[in-house]
């Protein structure tokens, strides 16, 4: 099988591997279309230090049963499915409490063992989850990424009514936006620096301010809730500033370094201060349901479909500063 395989050394190429073996419990599936994301982008620009010397990138994907291990699940063979990507321990603590997705020997495939970034790739099946029929394959791509964005809404606990911002529209940011007003928000508000982005949102009926306008550094302050999802430290900054005293904070982007943090005001403002990582028992199927009844918009956000050959002008789009969103790799093409 194609494969795109990530090395310390000598970075992203298409390489010939063979198709992985199964072991009890697991599924072959036929990938079909593949999610790039910024834990991708990390990985190939080398700042996740938690990975192999050498793997098979992508955790988001959707694609066709072409095999099971098991007899009692051969039911699943020819349906088209979606996977979560993480692999927890079962026996630590964090587990033994029911937060598997926070396991503390917590893998994720695509960061530490093979992913998706293939012809063929192997998950679990108690991790599969089945697209509906009617859910053409481009929305079903996007199950992973809005299951992100169903556990940050969660997390954040809202109420009817809530005042809302989310710094960073990119693909996850703006799922969040679109669920959060799902939960009830009645105002809410993305922050973003890219123009083509902030298009994306207004279009999408959402209030939007530009970060890079000076005029607009100090409006909308006084959230319920802030996102924080750009993982950058200016994004941090606005988001202590921007929420109301005994608000809430989500922390969604990751920080590939250690950001400074205004806490004198996490404390005299008394702010909840959160973080959201993956998803948990619910997410998933809680994307597929709001996809299938097509109450989130999805499709505006896939901006390029490249064949797998094109990876590496693929990730570039993603990271290359221009206005890209969902850019997905077409594993039959």
């Amino acid at each position: 099988m194609k494969a795109a395989v990530y090395r310390k050394e000598t970075g992203l190429t298409v390489e010939d591997r063979a198709v992985p073996a199964l072991q009890p419990g697991e599924a072959l599936i036929y990938v079909k279309l593949a999610g790039i994301c910024g834990t991708d982008i990390h990985l190939a620009e080398g700042k996740r230090k938690d990975a192999p010397d050498a793997l098979i990138p992508g955790h988001e994907f959707m694609g066709v049963v072409a095999e099971v291990a098991d007899t009692a699940h051969r039911g699943l063979v020819g349906r088209r499915v979606v996977a979560e990507p993480i692999i927890n321990c079962g026996q630590c603590p964090t587990c033994l409490r029911g937060y598997a997705h926070v396991c503390e020997h917590l893998r994720v495939r695509g960061v530490h063992v093979d992913g998706v970034f293939a012809e063929c790739a192997v998950v679990g099946v108690n991790r599969i989850h089945l697209v509906p029929d009617g859910l053409p394959d481009r929305l079903a791509a996007a199950v992973e990424p809005l299951a992100v964005a169903v556990h940050v809404v969660r997390r954040a606990h809202p109420n009817v009514g809530d005042s809302v911002m989310v710094i960073g529209a990119g693909p996850i940011g703006l799922l969040v936006a679109q669920v959060a007003r799902r939960a009830g928000a009645t105002r809410t508000v993305v922050v973003e620096v890219s123009p083509g982005r902030l298009a994306i949102a207004r279009q999408l009926g959402f209030e939007v301010l530009d970060a890079r306008d000076p005029a607009q550094q100090d409006t909308s302050l006084g959230m319920d809730i802030v996102f924080e999802v750009s993982g950058s430290v200016p994004g941090i900054s606005r988001a202590i500033r921007s929420v109301r005293p005994r608000g809430t904070l989500l922390v969604v982007g990751f920080f590939p370094d250690p950001p400074p943090v205004e806490l004198a005001q996490v404390l005299l403002k008394e702010l909840e201060l959160r973080g959201s990582r993956v998803y948990a028992a619910g997410d998933f199927p809680a994307a597929v349901a709001l996809l299938e009844q097509g109450a989130i918009q999805a499709e505006s956000l896939i901006s390029h479909v490249l064949p797998l050959s094109q990876i590496k002008a693929a990730m570039d789009l993603c990271a290359g500063g221009t206005d890209a969103m969902k850019v997905l790799l077409d594993m039959r093409a």
